[in-house]
């Protein structure tokens, strides 16, 4: 073999490992331009025994938790305020039912959703004072029953139904005893 068939030959051999590593580095960008446009595979489940959305701050706004020691195994969501303090909170009662409550900057209730101990609807406003005020539920006959209080847990006014099935207005005194019962019915 001739000086300038070895020279020829290497060149060849020059060219094929030129063309080869070309080929290579395209391959490993295209393989790296189509692992990047991939979307990324999200999640079915993501599990925790607790959740918290933070401000900039990093004090929580909204908690995901357990009932903690209410007797109930269920969840809760809360939120809270800037400066911590608690303003809903969605759960489940001791007596296993769902219940929504909003309370004021000092921790009190104001608004209470949820069931009776009978297990029936009740909704409830209250003073400042944890005090009721207005009560939306049944009356123990079963039918609807919106009553107001004088924020001491004595009845003020009742509407509701009587035995026959009629409506009723009952005003009480401050003995929590009826004043006045007033039947109605549409003829």
């Amino acid at each position: 073999m001739t000086s300038e068939q070895r020279l020829e030959r290497l060149e060849r051999h020059n060219r094929r490992l030129w063309m080869g590593l070309v080929l290579l580095a395209g391959a490993g960008v295209t393989g790296l331009m189509m692992g990047q446009a991939d979307e990324k595979e999200v999640p079915k489940i993501i599990r925790a025994r607790s959740f918290e959305v933070v401000s900039r701050g990093g004090k929580p706004l909204v908690r995901l938790e357990d009932t903690h020691g209410t007797g109930v195994l269920a969840g809760t969501i809360k939120t809270y305020n800037i400066k911590g303090q608690e303003l809903v909170w969605l759960g489940v009662t001791q007596g296993g039912s769902g219940a929504v409550i909003t309370l004021n900057s000092k921790g009190q209730s104001l608004v209470r959703l949820g069931a009776s101990k009978e297990g029936e609807g009740l909704a409830t406003t209250l003073n400042g004072k944890g005090q009721e005020l207005v009560r939306l539920g049944v009356a123990e006959n079963g039918c609807g029953a919106v009553t107001t209080l004088d924020g001491k847990g004595q009845n003020l006014v009742e509407l509701t139904v009587t035995e026959e099935g009629e409506g009723a207005v009952a005003a009480y005194d401050p003995a929590g005893l009826p004043r006045m019962l007033t039947p109605w019915s549409v003829r």
